[in-house]
């Protein structure tokens, strides 16, 4: 009767309801990257049919070489920001997110700097560096709304973050169109970016005035803490970007154009649906910091069912992109990339890898083990060039992708090795594993039936949840939390 007589802790992360919390913010979230899909695949075969090829590419070349300085620059300070958060008081998290906004400025600024410089002295048209300098000016704009928003994520209100992120996506596909339709050159796409993320900062800078401070503070003993606490880690996630990528480079490297070309179609397929893998477990990683200080009975709990979330979720993902690999193929590529189909399907093995990986990973951040993380995907990387390297010659595409799944699974089997072996009491109960298996295995049925793929997937698909439900395979807590939403 004391503890229910004692009033709750002030901070969401100490609540009983953060696990309603996290699940809520999941949904949001996985709700909300479909959105941005659905918006993008809308958009941008406008953008390739106005632009032109030569237009487009220059455009992609521009966009990707800002994404490469903003992963370079990110510098894992994301993640570490967001559980340095967490686990500081109230009076200190101002002044945390005003430095990290300061160093994370500094940073994208030395990179885009460095870019422009290395892209005129490689004689890139000027247009395409104008361009790349226009967007960089977004990601600065966008740098400073994601680090105002880490005092939403690292409190559980994912809700408000998901929907700055829709403002930029929304404002993103509405731009597009909008210049489309006025006929403009290529040179006003760039600015779509700026526009966006200013649009999202603008938000985000009313909602959030009273919470954060505007401005960056340059206290560069506490950048220095970050940055010391960020190598590691950043490292990891340098190496994490770059093993799955391997594949790709193999297959283009020593194989035929073809078989470069269905690999591609399969690859950049399950990129785009990979990024799904990691919202179950990143929602939960302010929850997992603080248990991971404060109460470790707390995070094995949380990491085990946040595991069997991962693996109910990443098993259906790989289902469906098994059983509806030919329409999705289809879909992209046409009749012609019929050969991509094997491929994909054995690409989307390693989707189920990647989100029980992202839970582990995770883990390892709140307990501070960067060195464990970093160890692990070196191993990755390493077995990804070899394996590749081995298998390419003979099978082509699919023996890249046979790599990429072998080598998704030894970072994910790595991490949890890492994980138990330091801390053996946090290991993962494997009661739900055969559960799942035996109901993705049934669902894999429909395969054998005579039906379009689009047909078998749904078939599958109903298969799929109703075994989960009769096997009483889903957590209690994700089926309360959805009850009471549909209620």
């Amino acid at each position: 009767m004391e503890g229910l007589a004692a009033s709750p802790p002030a901070d969401i992360l100490d609540r009983p309801e953060a696990g309603a919390k996290v699940i809520r913010g999941g949904v949001i979230r996985g709700v909300t990257y479909a959105a941005t899909i659905v918006l993008t695949g809308a958009t941008v075969p406008l953008m390739t049919r106005h632009l032109g090829v030569a237009d487009f590419g220059r455009f992609v070349t521009a966009s990707s070489v800002v994404m490469i300085v903003a992963g370079v620059t990110e510098f894992g300070l994301s993640g570490i920001g967001t559980r340095e958060y967490a686990l500081a008081s109230p009076a200190e998290r101002r002044a945390l997110l005003a430095n990290l906004l300061g160093l994370r400025t500094m940073l994208t600024l030395a990179g885009l700097a460095l870019a422009a410089l290395l892209m005129v002295l490689s004689g890139y048209p000027r247009v395409v560096v104008g361009g790349m300098l226009v967007s960089g000016a977004g990601l600065m704009l966008l740098n400073v709304q994601q680090t105002y928003s880490i005092s939403l994520t690292a409190q559980l209100d994912w809700g408000l973050a998901s929907g700055f992120e829709l403002i930029n996506a929304v404002v993103v596909a509405g731009g597009t169109v909008l210049l489309v339709l006025i006929g403009a050159q290529l040179f006003p796409f760039f600015l779509v970016s700026v526009a966006s993320s200013a649009a999202a900062l603008l938000a985000s800078a009313i909602y959030l005035h009273s919470r954060v401070s505007l401005f960056p503070l340059f206290d560069f003993g506490e950048w220095r803490r970050l940055v010391r606490d960020a190598l590691p880690y950043a490292a990891a996630a340098t190496v994490g970007i770059l093993y799955p990528r391997v594949g790709l480079i193999v297959v283009s490297g020593i194989s035929s154009a073809n078989q470069t070309g269905y690999y591609s179609t399969a690859f950049k397929v399950v990129e785009v649906i990979g990024g799904i893998s990691g919202l179950i477990a990143s929602s939960a990683f302010p929850v997992f910091a603080r248990a991971g200080r404060d109460d470790h009975e707390r995070l094995r709990y949380a990491v085990g069912k946040v595991g069997d979330t991962a693996l109910i979720a990443g098993a259906y993902v790989t289902l469906s992109l098994v059983v509806a690999a030919p329409f999705v193929i289809e879909v992209v590529g046409g009749n012609a990339f019929g050969p991509a189909v094997p491929v994909l399907r054995i690409q989307a093995i390693a989707l189920l890898a990647g989100f029980l990986a992202a839970t582990w990973s995770y883990t390892l951040l709140s307990l501070r083990m960067h060195g464990a993380l970093l160890r692990v995907t070196v191993v990755g990387l390493l077995a990804s060039i070899a394996v590749s390297v081995a298998l390419v010659p003979s099978l082509g595409g699919e023996g890249a992708s046979i790599a990429s799944a072998a080598c998704e699974f030894l970072v994910a089997g790595g991490y949890l090795l890492s994980l138990t072996r330091r801390h053996s009491h946090l290991r993962p109960s494997l009661a739900t594993l055969p559960r799942v298996a035996f109901a993705a295995a049934a669902a894999l049925s429909p395969l054998l039936l005579p039906l379009p793929s689009i047909a078998r997937w749904a078939v599958a698909s109903v298969v799929y949840l109703a075994l989960l439900g009769v096997l009483r395979a889903v957590p209690s807590e994700l089926l309360h939390v959805l009850r009471r939403r549909a209620g």
